[in-house]
């Protein structure tokens, strides 16, 4: 037999029948793809679980100074891997973190002000004019409010952007209470605090994971997720980390490089000035877009058990409904706007509380930034209104003389 023919038979002699070498080839592959998935699945594990800890339990002096000041040399995630994970919050958590931070080495506040970025703009205003500082982000202050009310031995600003009622209320029931009970807690509030179209459930919002408890997933689910399936789709989002953050790790991969090559430049400040009623009229119109009475409802339940917990605590609460423009107002249904601030005045009368409806004749068309937001102007009239009611309540709540 010639030496070409007897070759190749030799050789598949050696490698055994095709369909025996097919299945080895089968076998590696299938064998190679369990441990790269395993690999991968460890990954996520080890990241979800290094995340969790350092939101839970860090103390690092990196991440206490970068609440303290609002800022951080990304640079330094390279070294400091607990940094590195605080640095995949978003911008809003980041400011929660840094704020409850603050709020820890503030005992005894004896005035405790929260709501969105009804309430965020007007306090910034009045401290800062319309030269805001990046620091008056982080800031859990509100000087000019202080200097209104002689009688608050310390006032603590602890107003959140996109604060939902249901993120109010797990706030002050987790962070009120104790050496941080404050006497007065004021809380200004607006319909997309009840309804938002872009986030759909109370578990969509930006803060629910950070202050999310096991009875949220649970006994009380129904207050959190519209279904079953939305709340499995919710917690699989949360388990599958490394996409749950994929565009964080973009995001403080490139902050990193752009601050190893120097190439961050501070953001100059750019002074704020009267931008009109009309301006962001398209975004609150999305807000408002397919507002659900069930929805608010659920929302008007958070107000609910967060006036109770209040109560129980002894707490005096002042809500306020924040001025809106007309044209803002106009974007609700008919008869809705009326029908959120009489829910508004049942729900704090029946619990004891005070309610203050500022839209009307206290502000006009010039005292906005824009369709929503208080300018410097209107933000000094907020804080002349507001600590009045302030100071009544505190002589109340320490029985002072007036």
């Amino acid at each position: 037999m010639p030496t070409e023919t007897i070759q190749p038979q030799l050789q598949q002699a050696k490698a055994g029948p095709p369909s025996q070498v097919k299945g080895t080839v089968k076998r590696s592959r299938v064998s190679s793809a369990t441990v790269a998935c395993s690999l991968f699945v460890l990954l996520n594990a080890i990241c979800l679980a290094g995340y969790w800890y350092v939101l839970k339990f860090s103390k690092s002096p990196s991440i206490t100074e970068a609440c303290q000041t609002g800022e951080f040399n990304a640079s330094r995630c390279l070294k400091d891997l607990p940094l590195f994970f605080w640095s995949l919050q978003n911008g809003f958590e980041r400011t929660r973190d840094a704020k409850l931070r603050k709020l820890e080495s503030a005992k005894h506040a004896d005035v405790v002000l929260t709501g969105s970025s009804l309430m965020i703009f007007p306090l910034w205003f009045a401290d800062h004019g319309n030269n805001l500082p990046d620091s008056a982000y982080y800031s859990s202050e509100s000087k000019s409010m202080e200097d209104k009310c002689p009688h608050a031995n310390k006032i603590c600003n602890l107003s959140l952007a996109l604060l939902n009622a249901s993120d109010a209320q797990r706030l002050i029931e987790d962070q009120l209470t104790g050496d941080h009970k404050p006497s007065v807690l004021v809380y200004g509030v607006g319909p997309r605090d009840f309804y938002d179209d872009y986030i759909k459930e109370p578990a969509d919002s930006v803060y629910f994971n950070n202050q999310a408890r096991p009875s949220d997933f649970t006994t009380d689910w129904k207050n959190f997720f519209a279904s079953p399936y939305t709340e499995l789709c919710h917690l699989g989002k949360d388990a599958y980390f490394l996409y749950w953050k994929h565009d964080a790790f973009i995001n403080a991969g490139k902050s990193i490089v752009k601050s190893v090559l120097h190439k961050d430049k501070a953001a100059p400040i750019v002074p704020l000035t009267d931008m009109g009623p009309q301006r962001n009229l398209d975004e609150y119109r999305g807000h408002y877009k397919n507002i659900s009475v069930q929805a608010l409802d659920a929302q008007m339940n958070s107000l609910q058990r967060l006036l109770a917990t209040c109560s129980n605590r002894h707490i005096r609460v002042i809500l306020l409904s924040m001025p809106l423009t007309t044209a803002n107002q106009a974007l609700l249904p008919a008869g809705v706007y009326q029908s959120f601030n009489e829910k508004l005045a049942a729900a704090a009368i029946a619990s004891g509380n005070k309610f203050i409806n500022l839209n009307g004749t206290k502000f006009d068309t010039s005292d906005f930034l824009d369709s929503a937001h208080l300018n410097a102007k209107g933000a000094h009239r907020l804080v002349d209104t507001v600590s009045k009611e302030i100071e009544s309540a505190l002589i109340e709540q320490k029985k002072l003389p007036e």
